[in-house]
């Protein structure tokens, strides 16, 4: 410890102290004897000892005493000698003291005492005078320039004067000669006395005579002096709460059974408190526990005394009802505050009324409004006058909507609004204030704790002058900014001009200051200084004089400390685990996981300020640890120390960093934290801490889990402001289990805050977002009516209706966001949704984001709730401030047609009562509807349906599909810009089949997802099959068409396909990347875009650009940099230049750069080539490509085993959102195993592993609880749950063991057909020789029996002509088949499997005969044992006529060579038909045969 610190921190213990009162300036009285607090008997102590006391603890001067406390259990050893002070003494230990008497106290009772540094002079009684205060020893009188009412109810309340009657001006007690206090004291009115209330003096003008703060309270003594006074206690003011009596010397209860507004309003009359506004019983937890002063009492109402009213009420009337404890609320209670602001003059407006607490609409809210609240609360004049929620949602009533002030009335609710509590609004449009006396602090152009101090007043930002500025007032600062407790002053060079505003001067903190804003100062100035050398620039505190720099997060990375005005690396030689432990101590981070050396995070810049540190380990910073200085010269910037350490928090199971359930990290193990303990400050902090930017809002807990591991039972009590959720408060140890079963998650984003602005409302303009603490305009180059949709709805302002050009609302000076949002219009915000900045152009002032929004929720107002978009859903109605459920037993599409009206949402596709899982639970807003399907408006629709109508059925939720709803969407691709195309309609996801699949209907899709243009319309299930339904086939676009759906198909649900002919979409803008021929995680970064590989280059590359390349290859979390020595010219096509990824970012692709341009460098050593620290995920044999870089990477590829001896075993992991991630193992078995190994490309399984069997993995866990049948293709075809639910943990992770590559399992799509049937040598293995033997048998025996039926035929032909022309016909029209060619193209994939899947799809002829195009019906084969016949629908015997759907059209008449594969045996001559006899059996041996084994 240095030795400054020793002689400021150290306190003697002290001879005497008050214990149990509400400061340390009031309570019962404690002596120390020995080693020993001791309780003092009341007959031992006198007002002489109570003011040496006050005294002795620098607490101003005692009250008079009121009484002794009893003594309770507990209470301790008591100091039996009696005090005998004079009252002059310093201190308590000089007074004589009597001798001890060895018996208890005479009277039962304890000494207490309560110290004021408040009193009121000149007055003509004690009650009443001119205010002063006590500081220190000096008593000054207090400025009057904010004293108001609720100060000096306070105050008098503080001296046992009753309430405050009047603010007389100070001239009336006569002016004093004692100093005058600046300090400005900020009540509300509860606290129990000045002290406790927020004080102010920074920026306070002097104070005359004439301005000095007074006030008359109602009495001396009068709760002793009135026999019959009356108090209120437990309310938010002295205005409100239980009503309680004085009578014989004490407060008692007051009890009745009838209490109502007659008995209510004379008690507010008698506390001069207004009108009554509620009288009430309290419930049971604000119940008195007392002496019962008054029992019944029943009043006229004008009765100006309690005591006036009838008080002898008979007990036998009372007995007929229940006494009980009884409250009022009276107008006088009514109060307004600011809250969830930065301070008391910033913050949503809350009014207090009928004793609870309740917002204001913004409808019509503005400056003249805000004036009124500012001048309220004293807070200076109106800043700014903000809607839509900018300081969260309140809960709660809505009090007060359409407020109209004119500025100069006294108080908010002297405004004409509506009736109190009527309104049309919801939280979101809760109205906010910023008044002028609004201050804060902040380090301008900082990103950490060091830079030029800023303070805000009066809505401007202005420096500090450096005059008479000690380090008291730096240590206050950097205090208030949360940079720890210590500081400094800079020395700044800087000449010229200042900048701009300068606003204070001659701040003087003292050492009794606790807080900057009570440090004296001069006058608030905008020109207090005009040098800028005396603008202020502070450095705070060692734990922010230090960081890691280009880790993964600001727990890792290279070692840089602050030391002179700049950063500088630290040299290291010696650096071990101990320097690690307190390096990561003073970033605020857990212990230290590894100690690094030789710049492994990267040569850092600039001086090298430490060598050879020598830590014991125990330290709190570097600085306390021995070191030698840099300035020698004997280390190199490539010796830079770094370090890794385990950080206080993290965020895992999400798809990111930064969403995720909550840990934190105690001794050596991570434990979750509970969702009680876990409120939406302490979300912000970790959002904060992790370099996140902002919280999303809690949309509620996971579950808890077995296996989720230890719990965090400590409450986080964060205010909000902290650096790291390791500087917040926490409460004790609770030692019990989550309450509630549930844990704290958190979602962070970077994008801060959304609004329009310059529109004739809240609810339309241009659009701005905030990013991080900058405002800017959002540019309209991807904005779409599924972002608008998303806007809206999280401003309340209902849905979007127009995408108005951004210059009708104005251009702005703030900066242009390139972000593009890609919502699908079912986030709750746009933070939720995907963002990419990535070769985005610049943006122009006339091509910003706009949106003009329907509007807030008004009544009867209706929306969707739990559908895929706004326009389907369960409805619900708005009624009297609250959405409520419709609830309906004959819901058809008559009503439904009216809600999709009256939604803007096109016709009504489907009405339905939706599953026990999806109804609601809240209100019912509208039971029983009949409607005649024309009217505007659900209300216009007969609502007043009889009870006894309803009862005749059970009324349930109601749901609706819209037109509107129809979306399309591309899943299994890489990314949102390819993969199979997929519509919603009718409620239901469902494929689009590849008959006649072209660019043209490609490009539609690309242009609805705003994917730029179609590059390639691949079909045959290219990116996997679907499932479900199969909703269009045939279509046919010109690609002028706006939606898919408005292209020619055939009716909905009408095909004749299987999900293998799944048609899919690749557009221009599906961006992906990869390291060039590389197999490894090193090599020359290359970008996909507009469907052509091209390289990056390297201009203004970061390392977190490469890291983030690294985590988006899957190739780890970090790398470098390679230098290549390359001359000539570059290699092709060069994307992209200038990827300027911050830290803040999170994904490559949200990372801004120089537009796409396919010249982006000329020189080859611009391109950028990477090194990954970890390594690409084996490619299995039989894949033939890059999973999961390859654009065309499916489900089936995207599986690996990792841990194990080979491929075929280990842990399992599969791709998902552009990470790896893990298995739970919950119901894990040899059925999901099987699959897994058949995913793999693996022989069967041998076992199926939990428990983390080869190592725990990292990451998100993808999948829970999966169930597979065990002849799925891959685990993605399987039912499981998702693993976002944070029930399972990585020590479950699922594991398998497969036998060797099978030999019969068909490969994976676009895999070479030859390569299934080689062994892992490459040589062909004996059981495909064997099985091309039998292949080769079964062949000639088909060969011989198509013979034997062509023969046959011919001679039939000469006596059954009449059949020829038919049977031409049929063969003819087959052959013009679009099914047909589609055939021949599966039947040259190669798979033999494709071929008989197909073949499953053509029905029995018996059951269901396949109509030629002509309307013929296709003949059966002939039965067996009964000759040749050419009867059409005559059944054969055998079960395998539908293969007749193989054969080849009659065009390809070219007969194959004769080769024993499975090709050949799919292939029999065109005009001849295959032969049943043989096929069928082929047939329904393959499907005995399970798929995985030999």
């Amino acid at each position: 410890m240095r030795s400054w610190e020793l002689a400021e921190g150290f306190v003697s213990p002290g001879f005497v102290q008050l214990v149990g009162g509400d400061s340390p300036c009031s309570g019962y009285v404690e002596i120390r004897e020995g080693d020993q607090w001791k309780s003092v008997c009341d007959s031992d102590f006198g007002p002489e000892a109570a003011a040496v006391v006050c005294r002795d603890l620098q607490c101003g001067a005692a009250l008079p005493v009121h009484g002794a406390a009893l003594i309770g259990e507990g209470i301790g050893a008591l100091w039996d000698r009696e005090l005998r002070c004079v009252g002059n003494e310093p201190h308590l230990a000089s007074c004589p003291r009597g001798s001890s008497r060895g018996q208890p106290c005479p009277q039962g009772s304890i000494a207490r005492v309560t110290c004021t540094r408040f009193r009121l002079v000149n007055g003509s009684t004690a009650c009443d005078g001119r205010v002063e205060v006590q500081v220190h020893e000096t008593w000054g009188t207090l400025c009057a320039s904010h004293w108001d009412l609720s100060d000096a109810h306070v105050l008098c309340r503080h001296l046992n004067c009753g309430f405050a009657e009047s603010l007389p001006r100070g001239g009336l007690f006569a002016e004093g000669t004692s100093p005058i206090w600046r300090d400005s004291f900020h009540c509300d009115g509860t606290e129990a006395h000045l002290g406790e209330c927020p004080v102010t003096a920074l920026g306070a003008s002097p104070c005359s005579q004439e301005n000095i703060a007074a006030v008359i309270c109602s009495g001396e003594g009068w709760e002793t002096t009135l026999s019959t006074s009356l108090r209120l206690v437990g309310g938010e003011s002295r205005c409100d709460g239980r009503v309680e009596i004085f009578q014989h010397g004490t407060w008692g209860r007051v009890l009745d059974d009838q209490w109502d507004e007659q008995e209510a309003s004379v008690v507010c009359r008698q506390l001069r408190c207004g009108k009554a506004e509620k009288a009430y019983n309290p419930p049971k937890p604000e119940k008195g526990t007392g002496p019962v002063g008054l029992r019944g009492v029943r009043c006229a109402g004008h009765e100006a005394n309690l005591t006036l009213c009838n008080t002898s009420v008979p007990e036998s009337t009372l007995a007929a009802g229940v006494a009980e404890d009884v409250g009022v609320v009276c107008q006088g209670s009514r109060r307004v505050r600011l809250v969830n602001g930065q301070g008391r003059c910033a913050g949503r407006v809350e009014i207090y009324h009928q004793g609870s607490w309740g917002t204001v609409c913004d409808d019509g809210w503005d400056l003249p409004d805000a004036t009124v609240v500012c001048r309220q609360l004293g807070c200076g004049g109106a800043v700014e006058a903000p809607g839509s929620a900018r300081f969260g949602e309140g809960s709660g009533q809505i009090w007060l909507d359409g407020v109209n002030c004119s500025g100069a009335e006294g108080a908010l609710w002297d405004c004409p609004p509506g009736a109190w509590g009527q309104h049309d609004c919801g939280h979101k449009e809760d109205a906010g204030v910023s008044c002028s006396e609004f201050v804060a602090l902040r380090l301008e152009n900082s990103t950490g704790c060091s830079g030029r101090l800023q303070v805000l007043y009066n809505g401007t930002w202005g420096s500090v002058c450096s005059n008479l500025m000690t380090p008291k007032a730096v240590s206050l600062a950097c205090k208030e900014l949360g940079c720890g407790d210590r500081g400094f002053l800079e020395t700044q060079g800087t000449s010229g001009t200042v900048s701009n505003i300068t606003w204070l001067d001659r701040v003087e903190c003292g050492e009794r200051n606790s807080s900057f804003w009570q440090c004296p100062s001069d006058p608030w100035d905008p020109q207090s200084c005009d040098n800028p050398q005396d603008e202020i620039h502070i450095s705070c505190n060692d734990r922010e004089k230090i960081r890691a720099i280009g880790g993964k997060n600001r727990c890792s990375g290279r070692v840089e400390v602050w030391h002179r005005g700049s950063w500088g690396t630290v040299c290291d030689d010696s650096w071990d685990m101990r320097d690690a432990e307190v390096a990561c101590r003073q970033l605020g981070c857990g212990p230290a996981v590894s100690a690094l050396g030789e710049a492994a995070f990267g040569e850092g810049s600039g001086p090298i300020w430490l060598e050879r540190v020598e830590c014991q380990g125990t330290e709190l910073s570097l600085q306390d640890c021995w070191a030698q200085t840099g300035d020698r010269g004997l280390c190199r910037h490539k010796e830079d120390a770094a370090v890794i350490c385990s950080g206080f928090v993290q965020l895992v199971g999400g798809d990111s960093r930064c969403s995720g359930y909550v840990e934190i990290r105690e001794g050596d193990q991570w434990k979750t934290v509970c969702d009680s303990d876990f409120g939406p400050e302490a979300a912000a902090v970790v959002c904060r801490d992790l370099q996140c930017g902002a919280a999303l809002p809690v949309h509620g807990a996971a579950l808890v889990g077995e296996g989720i591991g230890a719990l965090w039972d400590r409450e986080l009590r964060c205010v909000g402001n902290e650096p790291h959720l390791a500087s917040c408060p926490r409460g004790s140890s609770r030692g019990q289990p989550c309450p509630q079963d549930s844990i704290a998650r958190v979602t962070c984003t970077r994008f801060t805050g959304f609004r329009l602005v310059n529109g004739s409302t809240a609810c339309d303009g241009r659009v701005e977002v905030q990013v991080h603490e900058t405002w800017g305009t959002l540019c309209a180059s991807h904005w779409d009516l599924s972002d608008a949709h998303v806007l809206c709805r999280h401003l309340n302002c209902g849905f979007a209706e127009s995408l108005p050009r951004g210059g009708r609302f104005g251009g702005g000076t703030s900066p242009i966001w390139r972000d593009s949002f890609h919502c699908d219009g079912t986030e709750a915000h746009l933070g939720e949704c995907p963002v990419t900045a990535l070769g985005a152009s610049p943006c122009s002032q006339e091509n910003i984001a706009a949106v003009i929004c329907s509007g807030p929720p008004s009544s009867a107002s209706l929306r969707l709730v739990g559908g895929e978009s706004r326009c389907d859903g369960r409805v619900e109605i708005f009624q009297h401030g609250t959405w409520g459920r419709v609830l309906d037993d004959q819901w058809d599409e008559q009503e439904a047609s009216v809600v999709c009206r009256q939604l803007r949402c096109g016709k009504a596709e489907k009405a339905y009562n939706p599953p026990k899982l999806e109804r609601g639970t809240g209100p019912v807003g509208l039971r029983g509807v009949r409607c005649a399907g024309h009217e505007a408006n659900l209300t216009l629709c007969n609502t007043s349906v009889p009870e006894s109508t309803l009862a005749a059925g059970v009324a349930e939720d109601v749901g609706v599909v819209c037109q509107g709803s129809r979306r399309v969407r591309l899943v299994n691709g890489q990314g949102r810009c390819a993969g199979r195309v997929e519509i919603y309609h009718q409620g239901i996801w469902g494929t689009v089949c590849d008959d006649g699949w072209d660019l043209p209907d490609a490009t539609i899709v690309c242009r609805q997802l705003g994917c730029g243009g179609a590059l390639e319309a691949p079909g045959s299930a290219r990116f996997g099959e679907g499932s479900g339904q199969i909703w269009l086939d045939g279509v046919n676009c010109s690609g002028a068409e706006g939606a898919l759906w408005d292209c020619p198909p055939g009716a909905w649900g009408q095909h004749d396909c299987g999900h293998k002919e799944d048609a899919g979409v690749n557009c221009s803008e599906f961006v992906a990347l990869r390291l060039e021929n590389s197999t490894d995680c090193s090599g020359r970064l290359q970008v996909l875009y507009n469907g052509t590989w091209g390289s990056v280059c390297s201009n203004s590359m970061t390392p977190k650009a490469v890291s983030l390349a690294c985590k988006e290859l899957g190739c780890g979390e970090r790398g470098f940099l390679k230098t290549q020595g390359t001359s000539g010219t570059v290699s092709g096509i060069t994307w992209l230049d200038r990827v300027e990824c911050g830290e803040r970012s999170s994904s490559f692709w949200q990372c801004p750069s120089d537009p796409w341009d396919p010249q982006s460098c000329n020189d080859p050593r611009d391109e950028t080539h990477i090194s990954c620290n970890g390594k690409q995920p084996e490619v299995p044999p039989a894949l033939g490509t890059e999973c999961p870089s390859s654009t065309s990477c499916t489900d089936r590829e995207k599986i690996r085993a990792i841990g194990g001896k080979n491929r075929c075993s280990g842990r399992v992991e599969v791709w998902h959102r552009g990470s790896w991630g893990t298995v739970c193992d919950d119901s894990w078995d040899m059925r999901d195993a099987q699959v897994a190994c058949r995913q793999l490309g693996c022989g069967p399984a041998v076992s199926a592993l939990g428990e983390a069997a080869f190592g725990e993995g990292s990451g998100p866990i993808w999948l829970e609880r999966v169930e597979c049948q065990g002849t799925e293709l891959s685990l993605q075809d399987c039912w499981a749950q998702t693993g976002d639910r944070g029930l399972c943990r990585h020590k479950e992770d699922a594991a398998v063991n497969c036998s060797a590559a099978s030999t019969t399992a068909a490969p994976p799509p676009r895999a070479d057909p030859t390569r299934a049937f080689l062994s892992s040598s490459g040589r062909v293995s004996l059981p495909v020789i064997i099985c091309i033997i039998l292949g080769a048998l079964l062949c000639l025996l088909l060969a011989l029996l198509a013979g034997q039926v062509r023969s046959a035929r011919t001679e039939r032909r000469g006596s059954e002509r009449a059949w020829e022309p038919f049977s031409e016909a049929v063969y003819e029209e087959i052959g013009n088949s679009p099914a047909w060619e589609k055939q021949a193209r599966f039947s040259g994939s190669g798979d033999p499997a494709d071929s008989y899947d197909d073949a499953r799809e053509v029905p029995d002829p018996e059951k269901d005969p396949v109509s030629g195009p002509g309307g013929w019906e296709m003949p059966g084969a002939p039965e067996k044992g009964a000759g040749p016949s050419d009867t059409p629908g005559e059944s054969t015997g055998y079960d395998d006529a539908e293969e007749m759907s193989l054969a080849y059209p009659p065009e390809d008449t070219q007969t194959g060579t004769q080769e024993l594969s499975a090709q050949q045996f799919l292939s029999p001559r065109p005009a001849e038909p295959i032969p049943a006899v043989g096929l069928g059996a082929a047939r329904r041996e393959e499907r005995t045969v399970p798929l995985g084994e030999p």
